[in-house]
C-alpha cells in the first residue's frame, strides 16, 4: 500500500533541508563577520522552505528508498486509470476521452486530484479535494491531502492546520497526519511543544516510521539542544531506513557541531553522497568539513565546486567556496563567488558585506562603501554592515562617519544580545575617541 507525501524538517528551514554550516570570512585587518550564512536561505526547491529537491523529485527518491510517499493511499493504478477516463483527466501523456457513465463519488475526486497534483495543477487538485469533501464530509484522506496542499503550496497555515485537525479527528490513529501537523507546528508556528507531542504520537502509533524519528531528532537538535536524544532518534531512523540520505547528512552535522566527531561526520557525509550523488547539501557539508576541520583544501574545493555544479543556484556553496578562495589568497575568485551569492540571495546582505570587506582591504574604499550602502538597504538592522562600513570610513580619515556607524553597530549587537561583538565595538569607539 502506498503512503502519502509527508514533509520533514531539516536543521535549517524545512522540508528535506539539511543544515548549512555557519561559515565566516577569515578577514585579516577587519574582524570576522558574525555568522554571515544565517542570512543565506537554502536555494529554492522546496524552498521552502529551503528544500533541496522539488516535491516530485523527493517523491521519486523516497519511492526508490522503499518508503513510498504518494499523494493518496490505497488507490490502485487501475482505479486511477478508470477515474481519469471518467473525468477526462490527463493520465501520463494522454487525455482519456471515455464518456462519463456514472455518478462521480468522493474517492473519484480524490483520484482526480492526485492526477492533477502530479501534473502540477495545484488549483485543480484543490478544487477536486473540495468537491470530495463536499460529497463526503467524513473523508479523512481528502482533508489530509487538502491540508498538505494548503501548507506546501498555498501558504495557508490556518487552513492547513484545520484540515490536519479534522483528519486526526476522523482517523486518530493515522501517524502520517501527526507527522505533517508536527512539521507545520515546528516550522510555521514555532510551536515546539506541540510539534514534539505530535512526533511522539506518531512514533507511538508507528514505531517503524523512520520519518517520525527523523523529524523528532531534528526538533531535539534544533530547538531543544538535546544532542543525545537527537542522536538516538537519528540512529533509530537509519536502522529503520538505511537508505534515507538526509538522516546521514543531519547526523553528520550533529556529530561535527556538537560532538566534535570529525571522522564520524565524514563517514555520514560520504554515505549521504553515495546514496544521493546529486545532493548539493551533502557535498557542501563535506566540503566545509574538509576545509575547516581536516585542512584538506583541495578536497574541500572539489566538494564545494561539485555542490555548485549540482545546483548552480546554491548560495551556500558559493559562500563557503568564496571563503576558501579568500583564505588562500585568491581574492578575485572570492569576489566572484560572493557576487554570485548576492545575485542569488537578493534578500540577503551577506554577499554584499563579504565583497565590501575585501574591497576595503584592497583600498577600494568608494566601491566598498557603495556595497555596504546596498547591504544596508536590504538589511538595515544588521550590525556587521555598520561595523565594516565604519572601518572603511576610518581608513578614509572620516572619523565622524566611522563613529556614527560604529554606534549603530554597537546598538544592533546590543539589541540582538551579541555581547561579544557589542563589547568589541565599545572598545573600538573608546579608542577612536581617544585618537588612537
Amino acid at each position: 500500500m502506498s503512503s502519502k507525501i509527508s514533509r520533514w524538517i531539516g536543521l535549517v528551514g524545512i522540508g528535506a533541508t539539511i543544515a548549512l554550516f555557519q561559515p565566516k570570512i577569515a578577514a585579516k585587518s577587519l574582524v570576522t563577520i558574525a555568522d554571515p550564512a544565517k542570512a543565506i536561505t537554502e536555494p529554492n526547491s522546496v524552498a521552502t522552505n529551503g528544500r533541496s529537491d522539488s516535491l516530485s523529485e523527493r517523491l521519486r527518491q523516497r519511492d526508490e528508498s522503499g518508503v513510498k510517499n504518494g499523494f493518496n493511499r490505497g488507490i490502485s493504478i487501475d482505479r486511477l486509470a478508470t477515474v481519469a477516463s471518467d473525468m477526462e483527466v490527463e493520465l501520463g501523456q494522454k487525455v482519456a476521452a471515455t464518456p462519463r457513465n456514472r455518478a462521480l463519488k468522493a474517492d473519484d475526486y480524490l483520484a482526480s486530484a492526485t492526477q492533477k497534483y502530479e501534473r502540477g495543477d495545484i488549483q485543480g487538485a484543490l478544487a477536486d479535494l473540495n468537491q470530495a469533501i463536499a460529497l463526503n464530509p467524513k473523508f479523512a484522506e481528502a482533508y489530509y491531502n487538502r491540508g498538505l496542499l494548503k501548507d506546501e503550496h498555498l501558504n495557508d497555515v490556518r487552513g492547513a492546520m484545520a484540515d490536519y485537525n479534522q483528519a486526526i479527528a476522523l482517523t486518530p490513529n493515522d501517524a502520517d497526519v501527526y507527522i505533517n501537523r508536527g512539521v507545520l507546528k515546528a516550522q510555521k508556528l514555532n510551536h515546539v511543544r506541540g510539534a514534539m507531542a505530535d512526533y511522539d504520537r506518531a512514533v507511538a502509533l508507528n514505531p517503524k516510521s523512520a520519518l517520525a524519528y527523523y523529524n523528532r531528532g531534528v526538533l531535539k537538535a534544533q530547538n531543544l539542544n538535546d544532542v543525545r536524544g537527537a542522536m538516538a532518534d537519528y540512529d533509530r531512523a537509519i536502522a529503520l531506513d538505511p537508505k534515507y540520505a538526509e538522516i546521514y547528512n543531519n547526523r553528520g552535522v550533529l556529530k561535527v557541531q556538537n560532538l566534535d566527531d570529525v571522522q564520524g561526520a565524514l563517514a555520514d557525509y560520504d554515505r549521504a553522497i553515495a546514496l544521493t550523488p546529486k545532493s548539493a547539501l551533502a557535498y557542501n557539508n563535506r566540503g566545509h568539513l574538509k576545509y575547516h576541520k581536516l585542512n584538506d583544501i583541495q578536497g574541500a574545493l572539489a566538494d564545494l565546486s561539485k555542490a555548485i555544479e549540482v545546483n548552480s543556484n546554491f548560495a551556500g556553496g558559493y559562500y563557503i567556496r568564496g571563503d576558501l578562495f579568500y583564505s588562500t589568497g585568491n581574492r578575485s575568485a572570492a569576489i566572484v563567488d560572493f557576487r554570485k551569492v548576492a545575485e542569488i540571495e537578493r534578500s540577503s546582505a551577506v554577499g554584499l558585506i563579504a565583497q565590501g570587506v575585501i574591497q576595503t582591504q584592497q583600498g577600494a574604499h568608494s566601491q566598498a562603501i557603495y556595497l555596504f550602502n546596498q547591504a544596508a538597504k536590504i538589511s538595515p538592522e544588521t550590525g556587521d554592515i555598520y561595523k565594516y562600513r565604519g572601518e572603511t570610513f576610518k581608513q578614509q580619515g572620516d572619523k565622524a562617519a566611522a563613529i556614527r556607524d560604529w554606534r549603530k553597530a554597537a546598538q544592533s549587537y546590543k539589541n540582538t544580545n551579541q555581547s561579544k561583538h557589542y563589547q568589541m565595538l565599545v572598545k573600538w569607539l573608546r579608542s577612536l575617541d581617544a585618537g588612537e
